[in-house]
């Protein structure tokens, strides 16, 4: 890793989030295996290393370690280019991304809107596709009912991807989607799951 790579990772330490559960790992174990996955598609050290404190304040169902009051802190561990792209992955309906024919048509949660571009745009599906990835692994049955669920929301914002992501993404979907039956079992056998508590949403 480079030095703001480990900065934004120590980030964690300094909150005590690096040892908090995360699905079945922690978040330390989960957000090296986001920046991996962006490492591996040539992606920049700025994003990288926001993918290691990516979920520092929070998602809609991830409790942050650190909160908005504590940006400045933030800003000063990891410098303001990083730091943005860490709260834009916080508060961003990460549904808009997929359904925003414009960049400055995406959606913020509990904070004002802000002008993004489509630098942002690409930023921000990068590292949700990488930290989708990173939590459902092709193993796990749990994978094929999320790719499912979100094979058209992908399939419409792919031409904005990184030749590595993108075929990495096409990859999953392949093989998620090799039996659409069993697919569909997945799907609704997940749902099932989460309504009665036996199973959580993504993190994040």
């Amino acid at each position: 890793m480079t030095p703001l790579e480990q900065a934004a990772l120590a980030l964690l330490d300094q909150f005590d989030g690096a040892n908090s559960a995360h699905s079945d790992r922690t978040v330390r174990d989960h957000v090296i295996g986001t920046r991996d996955l962006l490492f591996d598609w040539g992606l920049d050290e700025a994003l990288r290393a926001a993918a290691l404190c990516h979920n520092v304040y929070g998602t809609a169902t991830f409790a942050g370690a650190a909160t908005l009051a504590q940006r400045d802190t933030v800003r000063a561990a990891v410098g303001p280019a990083v730091e943005r792209l860490v709260y834009l992955f916080c508060r961003v309906r990460h549904r808009s991304l997929f359904d925003a024919t414009t960049p400055s048509a995406i959606r913020f949660r509990d904070v004002p809107a802000e002008a993004l571009d489509g630098v942002d745009h690409r930023a921000l599906l990068h590292l949700v596709l990488a930290n989708t990835l990173d939590q459902f692994p092709s193993r796990w049955w749990v994978g094929r009912a999320v790719q499912t669920l979100q094979a058209p929301m992908w399939k419409r914002v792919e031409r904005l991807l990184a030749e590595p992501a993108r075929a990495r993404w096409q990859d999953e979907s392949r093989r998620h989607l090799r039996s659409t039956v069993a697919a569909r079992v997945a799907v609704y056998a997940w749902r099932v799951l989460v309504r009665v508590g036996l199973a959580r949403r993504p993190h994040d």
